[in-house]
């Protein structure tokens, strides 16, 4: 595919392939992203691509890009944020009575430990 055509190709299919985008993930920056990065794909493939089927390459590759981002949206998800844990809280008065709040310290220990992958489960342990 010679570089008129494919420029050809990428002003035809981009509208559409935004639209498939948009519609998938809801969210106009992800499918302008979503679509840039489809159409990456297909510039530095553009010479071994035929006019055959390239409406259905791209919404193939377009699929394959919502893929990636629906992955990373469900690992970002999985992260919990510092300030999101609730963290157990030093109380110089229990001391004083005598609790140390120790089970507390312990219940929460276990409930970040299941969040956590074996590699940060490792880690969380040999620092605390």
């Amino acid at each position: 595919m010679t570089k008129k055509e494919a420029d050809d190709t990428v002003r035809r299919y981009y509208l559409d392939i935004y639209k498939f985008c948009r519609a998938k993930c809801r969210s106009s920056d992800a499918a302008d992203d979503l679509t840039h990065d489809t159409f990456l794909v297909f510039y530095e493939k553009a010479e071994t691509l035929t006019a055959d089927n390239i409406r259905a390459w791209l919404y193939k590759t377009a699929s394959n890009k919502l893929c990636e981002y629906f992955r990373e949206q469900k690992r970002e998800q999985s992260f919990v944020s510092i300030y999101d844990a609730e963290l157990p809280v030093y109380d110089p008065d229990l001391e004083k009575i005598g609790d140390t709040g120790e089970n507390d310290f312990s219940e929460f220990q276990r409930r970040l430990l299941s969040l956590l992958n074996e590699e940060e489960k490792q880690l969380f342990i040999l620092l605390y």
